[in-house]
């Protein structure tokens, strides 16, 4: 086996499918890690492990001989912690443990969005079940979802069955609640190479829905329609400042912004 062309990739679902595709075309021997063994002629090793566990003593067992020359994952949730894990254990400079942290709990995110004066949204955790009356705090949701864009209620509905649904769907147990700001979700798409020089790939826009607790795209608008200009360029400076804190990161990123019915 090629000492310099083997790589991790994390989850084996129909997601990761064109990725491996393109990594075996190019030679790479390619070791899947996932709970759920599938039958693929694209993978050399199959490690069975969750990726939601914390544990890795047995992973790093079977990976120790290895040498790895990078690790490819498709998630924004649980799985960042280990792909962080990971990449220190091959020594490779990628994501640090701000970006681990700010990918794997939303309340540690704007914690540090506050801390770094960029705009955030007002939210507390919550431990346990409460009556609420705080104002402007209008949603429960999953501090580190499991199930993404799942499990979200708006303040008429909160109750204990429906705490107890959004600690369930949270990794680390931990429920947040915080202000709605009506308004319009704009994505930027970046791409950071390795010599940290980042080029804005794509905007648009995505038109989401509630329906059943859950967060559903109805579509994406790109171009993206009636904003002016000088926003969307307001909102691309924030996200790259924000992208920069993040020191040694390359690869693909994107960060939703939501515009209030102001375009602040």
């Amino acid at each position: 086996m090629d000492q310099n062309k083997q790589i991790i990739v994390l989850g084996s679902g129909k997601n990761q499918s064109k990725h491996m595709n393109l990594l075996k075309k190019n030679g790479f021997q390619i070791i899947v890690i996932d709970k759920f063994k599938k039958k693929n002629k694209q993978i050399h090793q199959y490690i069975r492990h969750s990726l939601y566990q914390k544990n890795l003593k047995n992973i790093k067992r079977k990976l120790v001989k290895l040498k790895i020359n990078n690790i490819i994952y498709r998630s924004s949730g649980p799985t960042i912690l280990i792909a962080y894990s990971l990449e220190n254990f091959f020594k490779i400079k990628r994501i640090d443990k701000y970006l681990a942290k700010s990918i794997y709990s939303k309340k540690y995110f704007g914690n540090f969005l506050e801390k770094n004066n960029f705009p955030h949204m007002k939210q507390k955790t919550v431990k346990k079940f409460q009556k609420i009356n705080l104002q402007n705090i209008k949603v429960l949701k999953p501090d580190s979802p499991i199930l993404g864009k799942k499990d979200i209620f708006i303040k008429k509905s909160f109750n204990l069955k429906n705490y107890l649904k959004c600690k369930n769907n949270s990794h680390n147990k931990k429920v947040i609640l915080c202000e709605y700001i009506k308004g319009r979700d704009i994505n930027s798409f970046f791409i950071v190479n390795k010599r940290k020089k980042i080029f804005v790939k794509a905007n648009f826009e995505e038109l989401n829905f509630i329906s059943k607790n859950t967060i559903k795209k109805s579509k994406i608008l790109m171009p993206i329609r009636n904003l002016d200009l000088k926003t969307l360029d307001k909102v691309n400076k924030i996200s790259l400042k924000i992208i920069k804190k993040f020191k040694e990161y390359y690869g693909a990123i994107s960060i939703t912004s939501r515009l209030d019915i102001n375009d602040n």
